[in-house]
């Protein structure tokens, strides 16, 4: 299982670090980028036949400048010497592969949680609840504890608040966005849209799809209270107390909203 994903990695994805510098492995990259780049796009726009062949277009067209780069660098750079400014392109494109990855992997294990849910008649709002939520928090989890032990306490808690912040306004507000875009009439609560309301417009009843967003969006603002309240009254300091409160408060909305799934359906 290793040799195909190390392969994926190693020429769709540039080096970062200097000790990891392989000329070959460099000199295939500019080649290799485009096409990986577009094989992931085309997989996140599946539905739309357009953009698939405007991704196809797209990675002719850099092919001819990516085939120049592969000699420059086949032939004008030393063996066993990174070259400082091919190493920054090279970690910028390695960040921008690695989002690219990223987002094709999501898609399906989203796809694969979809599968779980129909074979298991499981609600799609519990799935969102635990297996994707602890999936998602758990390498953010292992990399704070991490840090933490290494004696970063403060760049672990606020890349623990960061990571959340940076997923609810970018990544929720992108996707919702592009969703209330592709839609004709972003009111009507119909896919793609999304419905503002908790009341079904249509027929006046309660939606009870819309009542777990709405309970973890009310939620959020009081663990923001609650770690406010633990740097005014400790100095800025870290407090078993109010950290014991936020644990007790996050057990009780999860297993509050995973039972009203289970019973409501959702």
């Amino acid at each position: 299982m290793e040799v195909p994903l190390n392969f994926l990695r190693d020429f769709s994805i540039p080096m970062a670090e200097y000790d990891d510098w392989d000329r070959f492995r460099a000199s295939v990259l500019p080649l290799t980028i485009p096409t990986a780049f577009m094989f992931t796009q085309q997989w996140l726009t599946s539905d739309d036949g357009s953009m698939k062949r405007l991704c196809l277009i797209i990675g002719s067209i850099l092919a001819a400048p990516g085939l120049i780069c592969s000699i420059y660098l086949c032939f004008c750079t030393k063996k066993t010497v990174a070259p400082p400014r091919i190493m920054f392109a090279m970690a910028l494109l390695g960040f921008a592969m690695s989002i690219s990855w990223i987002a094709f992997t999501s898609n399906f294990v989203v796809d694969l949680l979809w599968i779980i849910g129909l074979i298991l008649s499981i609600p799609k709002s519990l799935l969102g609840l635990t297996l994707l939520a602890v999936g998602n928090c758990l390498g953010d989890m292992n990399a704070n504890v991490a840090m933490t032990k290494k004696g970063f306490g403060e760049m672990a808690v606020t890349a623990s608040l960061a990571g959340p912040v940076f997923n609810v306004l970018f990544g929720l507000g992108v996707s919702i966005s592009l969703s209330l875009l592709s839609s004709d009439d972003p009111t009507d609560g119909v896919a793609p849209s999304f419905r503002w309301s908790i009341w079904d417009k249509r027929t006046g009843d309660f939606d009870k799809a819309s009542a777990i967003p709405l309970a973890l969006l009310t939620a959020m603002p009081i663990v923001l209270i609650l770690i406010l309240m633990n740097g005014i009254t400790s100095n800025y300091f870290l407090s078993f107390k109010f950290h014991g409160i936020s644990l007790i408060f996050y057990f009780c909305v999860t297993v509050g909203l995973c039972i009203f799934a289970i019973a409501a359906g959702v």
